[in-house]
């Protein structure tokens, strides 16, 4: 009877072992729990101030981007070119005359002269003038591309080839190179004082250009009137360079 344990105690024991293991569970939760927690404050707080940051860049650059659409361009001044006149009649009594042992033309003054070879082998005199446009873009030794030439070149007897000949040689040159724009007058015949032959004109090939090919005794010389430019200055130029060629006289 002395061994018995009283069941009484062991309840006892038992019953007193339940709060304690409690208090362990809830110790240990809240230690697992307060990391949790932490975390989730922090990344609440990052998450916001990058949120805000972010916010204020998004909104700064779109403010930026309406300021953009909606401020005004500067526009730039216009640009005002002069415009080239034709030379009336009684202009030309102020032009020079230039001579040669053959023939004569007034063009005006101070226009720029040369003579060579026209890359033909044959003699030749030409006086251009650069317009103000070409040169107040400064590329004045490049190809003409606002201004007029007038050149006169000796290009043989009339035994080797007529005026009619090369006038056709050359216009049917000028049909093939100048690409499917160009614009070809008729082959005409014209009369300068004693000197006969044929006259055509070219539109849109690098320049418009009028092209003559005429008879004095046994020579036939070629004048070659280039104008080029804006709509409004080419036609002055070409209607200068006509003064030119009438006032062609062969000696």
């Amino acid at each position: 009877m002395e061994n018995q344990v009283n069941p009484n105690i062991q309840n006892n024991s038992s019953v007193e072992q339940v709060p304690a293991t409690s208090q362990v569970l809830q110790t240990q939760s809240k230690s697992n729990f307060l990391p949790i927690i932490l975390a989730t404050l922090i990344s609440g707080i990052v998450f916001g101030v990058g949120g805000y940051y972010f916010g204020k860049q998004a909104s700064t650059i779109q403010k930026v981007t309406e300021n953009i659409q909606t401020s005004p361009i500067p526009s730039s001044p216009p640009v005002l070119s002069p415009t080239v006149e034709p030379i009336d009649s009684d202009s030309m009594a102020n032009w020079e005359t230039y001579n040669s042992s053959e023939y004569s033309f007034k063009h005006p003054a101070g226009l720029k002269s040369d003579t060579g070879a026209a890359g033909t082998g044959f003699e030749s005199i030409r006086f251009q003038l650069i317009g103000p446009k070409q040169i107040a873009s400064g590329r004045t030794q490049t190809s003409l591309f606002d201004g007029y030439s007038f050149i006169v070149t000796k290009m043989g007897i009339a035994t080797q080839k007529t005026p009619e000949q090369w006038a056709t040689e050359r216009r049917n040159d000028s049909k093939e190179n100048c690409g499917s724009e160009v614009i070809l007058s008729d082959v005409e015949p014209i009369t300068i004082g004693k000197a006969t032959g044929v006259q055509y004109s070219v539109k849109n090939c690098i320049g418009d250009y009028t092209a003559s090919y005429l008879l004095n005794g046994t020579n036939v010389y070629e004048i070659t009137q280039l104008y080029v430019g804006e709509p409004v200055d080419q036609k002055a130029y070409e209607e200068i360079t006509n003064q030119i060629f009438n006032s062609l006289k062969f000696l």
